[in-house]
């Protein structure tokens, strides 16, 4: 289960998006509040009500969201605007300590240090699902030019899941 939400997270980063201007139709929930691209900074501020300390950082027009106990460790996201409307959005999702997160993150980074380089890369991000014969299978590919790493999460009926990791190289369609 810990795979899949680090997976999510990864996934939740990866496909941000950026629009200046008008609201977007892409979102982000930040201490359950929900926020797009474009939208006023008063509409958004007003939501947080008295559970949560919203602060404006000393940089920019910046607010950071913690929970409202002035000494809380709890930080929940951070909000950037500009002429008043959202520009950029952070949230969260968590440390993870113990060494099998660790373990992931690392396996993760190299190996898509394997198919992307070590310089800044943009890639495609597929994700499917499906199920044949009781055998169902989530995986998310990760695309740079003509190579793939794909992660698959495959479980039989009565059996422990499996992640699989492969990496592909073929030719761009």
């Amino acid at each position: 289960m810990k795979i899949r939400k680090l997976i999510s997270v990864v996934v939740v980063l990866i496909l941000s998006a950026t629009s200046y201007g008008h609201a977007s139709e892409a979102s982000i929930w930040i201490a359950g509040v929900e926020m797009r691209l474009g939208e006023p900074k008063q509409k958004i501020l007003s939501q947080f009500g008295e559970k949560y300390n919203v602060s404006k950082w000393s940089v920019g027009d910046m607010y950071g969201v913690r929970g409202r106990n002035a000494d809380s460790d709890t930080y929940y996201g951070s909000m950037t605007f500009e002429t008043d409307k959202l520009i950029a959005a952070t949230r969260r999702h968590g440390d993870y300590w113990d060494t099998g997160a660790l373990s992931l993150a690392q396996a993760l980074l190299r190996a898509v240090e394997s198919v992307a380089g070590s310089e800044p890369t943009v890639a495609v991000i597929v994700r499917r699902s499906f199920s044949k014969s009781g055998f169902s299978t989530e995986d998310l590919d990760i695309v740079v030019g003509e190579k793939t790493l794909s992660f698959g999460i495959g479980q039989q009926p009565e059996s422990s899941p499996v992640v699989g990791i492969i990496e592909y190289l073929r030719p761009v369609k």
